[in-house]
């Protein structure tokens, strides 16, 4: 009997004292303002209570799985990418001297192999490393005769902040070149991967 006595008390109590705040939308002075101990919870401010994270096997919530998933899948996940202003601006002076008469395929293309050097183990990891690197002779015509230090063209420009975003019409290529004026011999030895324009790509 007193177990039952306490757990009315209790009941009375959680209830603010009081049934008739819920009584036709009606508090105790009949104004139809609630009590403040009878006012309920929404289903959403619920929704953290009624649907905890929970912890996957990983030791990651699965939510925050999911919110990274939605990022990937949106393309909001920020590049791994960073250059100085100036070496974007040799970047685009090599595709416009390389490439100057090339279709803007053929520019992107350029471009996009210069990046594929940065980030292969058998170059220098910075974009004037690679394309200043003399490792037997000049890795790159223009830097040999100068036409490396003519500004770079609009389309260009372009072309290579499209290869920033991971435009890579070549496929992975490292290296290029054209067949008709190309005079070192090794690189005409290597497997070609594609076409672009007058340029053979190679990997």
């Amino acid at each position: 009997m007193k177990k039952l006595l306490s757990l009315l008390i209790c009941i009375f109590l959680i209830t603010g004292g009081s049934t008739e705040a819920t009584d036709n939308g009606k508090g105790a002075n009949g104004t139809g303002k609630e009590s403040p101990t009878a006012v309920m919870l929404s289903e959403s401010a619920l929704d953290p209570l009624l649907k905890p994270s929970t912890i996957n096997q990983l030791g990651v919530r699965d939510d925050l799985e999911e919110e990274e998933k939605d990022a990937a899948d949106t393309g909001t996940a920020a590049s791994t990418r960073h250059f100085a202003a100036e070496d974007l601006d040799l970047l685009a002076r090599l595709v416009q001297a390389e490439a100057g008469g090339e279709p803007y395929k053929g520019k992107v293309a350029v471009a996009a192999s210069v990046l594929n050097r940065v980030e292969s183990d058998r170059y220098p990891s910075t974009i004037p490393g690679v394309i200043y690197q003399v490792a037997y002779g000049y890795q790159y015509c223009p830097v040999r005769n100068g036409t490396i230090n003519r500004p770079a063209g609009d389309e260009a420009r372009r072309a290579v902040q499209e290869a920033l975003q991971g435009n890579d019409p070549t496929g992975g290529a490292l290296s290029f070149y054209n067949p008709a004026k190309a005079t070192n011999a090794w690189i005409r030895t290597q497997p070609v991967h594609t076409r672009i324009g007058n340029h053979l790509f190679v990997r």
